[in-house]
């Protein structure tokens, strides 16, 4: 087969010329620029969250004066948990005849069972003889459409009209290679390429026998890029551009501009503190955080003066055998069974009614005392 070479032009040496780059100081004196200020933050409070306005957030402590009521929230949930879902389990269905049944359990565990007549199917047996025969008219009729194959290089025949012979395994779709298909090859050199096609005549066994059809050069659009004094030349006419000639570059007033922006002082650093109610940052404002309004609560003092009386009597009632603790404080217990505290308007004397020895129910005189003496 025959090759058509290109010579290829010598490339000559191209100057290096290096321009100043100032996107890299320019990004720094933007992002400086651009930076947002927070020497002036301010401190805003909602309900228990205080937030530093470009900073962050801290949640005040929880409020534990306020007795937490939930008796409407138990009640609310034990009418949602009594409550029973209308949801089905166990679905199935069985078919006899005619008869479809539908079997399901109710959420209660109730059974249920339904039937009906299903009359829109209709059952019809399906012939496909015909169509068999047809699909296999057509997997016997000869193949006659011709394909084209593609060689997995260059196939050396000689001449348009020469004959040679190749392997299937040459190809890179040999499957079904047949009488009258086409086979096109590809040839690569440094300069140039150029594609084959050949026709298919004769196939044995893995043997393929091939005729040359003719040839298709590929061209070549390889240029080179030159320096011709002040132009940039690009070969076989690609044309040519004038260099620029470079204009100094003075950074003085963007250096200027950095370094004012790098001297200034940074003053985000703020801390936070609080006294008493009053909560203040460095070098910015203060907040009063809001107070409870404890008026139609007890007391710390009223809490303890309650705790030191009920302590003393719950005691009292261990000390006689009434109470019975039962955890690790006297708070922990139960009155024993058939013990009961003493009310009603029965009192009783030791010597004579109303004496000094007594166990009295009421401080008034009744006339249900009871009176004993030795």
């Amino acid at each position: 087969m025959s090759k058509t070479t290109y010579i290829k032009n010598e490339q000559q040496p191209t100057p290096t010329v290096t321009a100043y780059d100032d996107a890299p100081l320019k990004a720094r004196i933007t992002a400086l620029e651009n930076k947002q200020d927070r020497d002036n933050q301010t401190l805003t409070i909602n309900n228990r969250t205080v937030s530093i306005s470009g900073g962050n957030s801290i949640t005040l402590p929880e409020d534990r004066d306020t007795i937490y009521n939930d008796t409407d929230i138990k009640r609310r949930l034990t009418a949602l948990e009594g409550k029973t879902d209308n949801f089905v389990t166990g679905v199935t269905a069985s078919r006899t005849g005619n008869k479809v049944k539908l079997t399901y359990n109710f959420v209660t565990g109730q059974p249920k069972t339904v039937e009906f007549d299903d009359k829109d199917t209709i059952g019809i047996a399906y012939d496909d003889t015909a169509l068999r025969n047809r699909v296999k008219a057509l997997e016997d009729r000869t193949d006659k459409d011709t394909v084209t194959r593609w060689a997995k290089g260059d196939i050396s025949s000689g001449a348009v009209g020469a004959t040679t012979t190749i392997q299937k395994s040459s190809l890179i779709n040999p499957d079904g290679v047949k009488v009258g298909d086409t086979i096109q090859d590809y040839w690569s050199g440094n300069d140039a390429s150029n594609t084959e096609f050949y026709k298919v005549t004769s196939v044995n066994g893995n043997n393929i026998t091939v005729q040359n059809m003719g040839s298709w050069a590929l061209r070549n659009d390889k240029q080179t890029i030159s320096k011709q004094g002040n132009k940039i030349v690009l070969s076989n006419g690609g044309g040519e551009v004038d260099i620029p000639t470079p204009t100094p570059y003075n950074d003085a007033d963007i250096k200027r501009r950095l370094g004012v922006l790098e001297a200034k002082r940074d003053n985000d650093n703020q801390t936070l503190s609080i006294s008493n109610n009053r909560l203040t940052i460095s070098n910015g404002n203060s907040v009063d955080i809001p107070q409870p309004d404890l008026s139609n609560y007890v007391t710390v003092n009223q809490y303890n003066e309650l705790k030191d009386a009920f302590t003393k009597l719950l005691e009292d009632l261990k000390g006689s055998g009434a109470w019975e603790q039962t955890g690790d404080t006297i708070f922990k217990g139960n009155l024993k069974p058939n013990r009961h505290l003493a009310t009603g308007n029965i009192n009783l004397f030791g010597g004579q009614p109303d004496g000094n020895a007594f166990i009295r129910t009421n401080n008034g005189s009744t006339e249900n005392d009871l009176t004993g003496g030795i």
